[in-house]
């Protein structure tokens, strides 16, 4: 089961690294759905083209542009099995959409992880509730909300994942006044894992403080290395994970 398009209303970015996307030249597949075998298959079986005409729009000539708004399979293993601390186990999603963060939490950390995934999108809650009942999942919780109504759910927060949550959904002053309220609200020493890098996905926005001043950069090169082992490939999708913690000065910058 797979929401329908209905059920998505992206704002496409007019500025930043995702701003060569659009709806003529884009096509949006869920990584954690799908994985690369998968979409080569629907490829050679006509399903769907890496092409389009930039002149006509027929999907015939030069490459598309391929997005997912969902982590993969192996970036949520990742995360959980090796860039979570182990005393850490609060964990909040934001912008949770069919769950696949909110499942890993919880199967990863075999239930043990407090999981609560904030979405706005009723028919993806609807999805993600299903499934967390279908398979027993256990200590999760979905919220149906705006995050900044959430100040509680971000200050009790251990470890925040946000997977390039905004540009493609929020104009630019609301991205603005989303990153100004996470960082009023995350406490001291909370981790957040972000892909892809925050400073990429913040260099278009005019925010009050600079992320080097509120985060520090945690070096995940080993996690990595032991992770992906010698797949290139593996390696490459799993290092634009990243992980940051929040300093103690953000209290007063």
């Amino acid at each position: 089961m797979v929401p329908s398009n209905e059920a998505e209303k992206l704002t496409w970015p007019k500025s930043g690294f995702d701003s060569d996307c659009n709806e003529i030249n884009t096509l949006d597949i869920d990584s954690f759905l799908y994985n690369d075998d998968d979409i080569e298959e629907m490829v050679e079986a006509k399903q769907i083209s890496r092409l389009y005409c930039a002149k006509c729009g027929s999907r015939e000539v030069v490459p598309l542009n391929f997005i997912s708004h969902s982590l993969s399979k192996e970036q949520i293993e990742f995360m959980f099995t090796k860039l979570q601390p182990d005393n850490v186990n609060r964990i909040v999603d934001l912008g949770s959409r069919i769950g696949a963060v909110v499942y890993g939490s919880s199967i990863f950390s075999n239930g043990q992880n407090k999981t609560i995934g904030i979405e706005m999108n009723k028919e993806l809650n609807e999805i993600t509730r299903k499934t967390v009942e279908k398979f027993g999942l256990k200590n999760v919780e979905i919220i149906e909300n705006d995050l900044r109504n959430e100040a509680n759910v971000l200050k009790n927060a251990e470890l925040v994942v946000m997977n390039n949550v905004f540009s493609f959904f929020l104009s630019k002053a609301d991205q603005e006044n989303c990153w100004e309220f996470i960082k009023e609200n995350l406490q001291e020493g909370t981790i957040l894992l972000h892909h892809p890098e925050i400073e990429k996905a913040t260099d278009y926005l005019d925010l009050s403080f600079k992320i080097e001043d509120w985060l520090e950069e945690i070096d995940t090169s080993v996690d990595c290395i032991e992770f992906a082992g010698q797949d290139v490939e593996k390696y490459e999708d799993i290092s634009t994970i990243k992980k940051y913690i929040v300093k103690k000065i953000a209290l007063d910058c």
